[in-house]
Formats: C-alpha cells, structure tokens, sequence
C-alpha cells in the first residue's frame, strides 16, 4: 500500500526535485532497490542508472561523513542541525575528495554532448535500455546485454567525424537544432541498417526479452562479433566502406562484411591473431588495435584505398609481431 509524506518542491535550473525528511527506518521498510521495480526491464539506460545502487560509493560517501561529523565533536547529530557553515564544510570537502564520474557514466548524464545524447537514444531506440551495459566498455560471458553504451558513443563519434566536414562535435554545448537533426538522421540509419543487416547482430537480437539472454551469451562465447571491441571495429569499417572513396552501398557492405570470419574456431582466429585477438579459442580480445583492426576489415571487405594506404596497413599489421615473424602478408580474411 503507498504511503505519502509530505514534501517541499524545489527546482535546480530544469531538473525539479522534492526535499522530504523520514526515519531512517521508514527509508529502510519503505523502498526497495530499482532492479525490482515491475517495468525494471523496459526502462531507458538514464532510468537504470538512476534507479541502480552503486553500493561502492554509498560505502565511500557514508565513510566520509563519518569521518567528517564525528571529528572533534561526540555529539554528531546536533553539531549537524545547528553548525550550518561546517555542513557546508563538509559537502565542499567531499567534492574535493570526491570519484570523479567514469567515462561511462559521463555519456549517461551528459546532455550537453551530442554524442552522447544521440547514443543513449540508439540504446533506448533501436538496442534496448536492458540490452545496453551502460556503466562499463567490456562484456563478460555471464552478461546478458549485447553491447555498451561507450561502444555505441564510440562508433557514433566516428559516423559524425566521417560524414559531417566540421568532424568531432563540440562536446561541450549542443549544436543547433538543425544540426542535431542531420546528426540524428545519419546515426539511426547506420545503425537501422547494421542491427539489421549483419547477420549475429540480428541474431542477437532478434529476442529481447529475458529469454533470448542465454542466446546472446553463447553469440559471445563463439563469435567475435558478440564481443563489443570487435562490433565497434565492425561499425567504424561499414562507415569507411559506404562513404568517400568507396561509397559501396550499404546492403553490398554488410553482405561482404558478413562473409568475414566472425566465429571463433581455431582457423579463423589464427587470422585475428595480434590484431583483434590473442591466443587460441580461450584467448582475450586486444582493445588497443582498434585502428588497425577497423583498416584491415575495411581492406577485407573491399574498401578502393590506394597503395600507399595498403603499404601503411602492411606495416602496421607486421609490427605487431616479433621483429623474426614480421616477413608475412595481410591475412586473408575474406
């Protein structure tokens, strides 16, 4: 049965907010943790993070304050309802102390940032606030989501640098409406076209309920493109292939970017070998060859890039192995 308290509204610029005071223990009785609300899987990656407790930093905080009321004075809760400017003390030292926000968390809050307004809307659009790890760049086998939202902000920085002449966004202020716009439209449809068109991407998805969860773990565990570094190079590569010089059109790129060796057996992770891959089956995924990773699938796929282009991939491919191993060509991955 609800309860209602009496409140005071409050508003900071455009956010409103309500100030109420109660019990420790009726806080206690009365609320429960975001992930058991009833629509908890339908809810965008701003409300899960609202609503998700980060426990690390209610430990972090909660130590401070402890640390901070109780220095020099025993009577702690009086000290706090009468000394108004060592309560601000106390809050101004905090901040200074304070985590700063993670990248991650950045692109959740951010709404200043095109960027970053844009991939949360492809998250709660067209993947799935539930499907959409928002507080981490990595996946693990146990996760049941099928990217990440610096993943997606990753491969939309990219779009937006690639399509649009000015290149990066300001990240600082919101472009005009105009702009937004066009920056909007280019997203979704890279992305419409992407989740549709690449065959594990549409597997993946293709159930997003709890019941397709089991399905995206074994995606994970046998294709490389269930990983989320390998779909931000396979993203980067579909807007290389369909914009200058190349301008393939989109269904030929993902149909070519399709017959790549995605799936993890021992021969076709040989080829990824020191380039988006290390080791046998049981290996790890290389998140710092993004670059090279994106060129060569590119090249794979049948990007028109020149010979000087070709040589530089060459030699950026040979100096990832030993100087007595780099004699080799580019592999072939189509």
């Amino acid at each position: 049965m609800a309860t209602t308290f009496a409140a005071m509204r409050a508003r900071l610029g455009d956010t409103e907010y309500y100030v109420l005071s109660m019990k420790a223990q009726d806080l206690v009785n009365r609320t429960k943790n975001g992930t058991a609300l009833q629509d908890w899987t339908n809810l965008s990656v701003e409300e899960r993070c609202r609503h998700e407790i980060d426990y690390d930093r209610i430990r972090r905080t909660s130590r401070r304050i402890w640390r901070t009321t109780t220095r020099g004075s025993s009577a702690a809760s009086s000290w706090f309802r009468t000394k108004r400017r060592k309560v601000r003390r106390i809050f101004a030292r905090m901040n200074r102390r304070a985590k700063p926000p993670s990248a991650a968390q950045r692109i959740v809050a951010d709404d200043d940032d095109v960027v970053a307004v844009l991939s949360r809307e492809v998250a709660n659009r067209l993947v799935g606030g539930r499907l959409t790890r928002y507080d981490g760049a990595a996946l693990n086998r146990k996760d049941a989501e099928f990217t990440t939202l610096a993943i997606l902000y990753n491969c939309n920085e990219e779009i937006v640098r690639r399509t649009f002449p000015e290149g990066k966004p300001d990240k600082t202020r919101l472009p005009d409406s105009a702009k937004q716009r066009l920056f909007r439209k280019k997203i979704m449809e890279v992305w419409e076209t992407v989740l549709e068109g690449i065959d594990v991407f549409a597997d993946a998805l293709d159930d997003r309920d709890e019941s397709g969860d089991e399905k995206r773990r074994e995606i994970r565990r046998d294709n490389l493109l269930g990983k989320p570094v390998a779909q931000e190079c396979l993203v980067r590569a579909f807007v290389r292939l369909t914009g200058a010089p190349t301008n393939m059109a989109a269904d030929e790129a993902c149909k070519r970017l399709n017959r790549l060796p995605w799936s993890m057996t021992e021969e076709n992770i040989e080829k990824w070998q020191r380039v988006l891959w290390n080791g046998g089956t049981d290996g790890r995924i290389i998140t710092k060859n993004r670059k090279l990773a994106t060129a060569l699938i590119a090249w794979a796929a049948g990007e028109r890039s020149g010979e000087e282009a070709q040589a530089e991939l060459l030699a950026d491919y040979r100096r990832q192995f030993p100087e007595g191993e780099r004699d080799r060509d580019l592999p072939a991955l189509s």
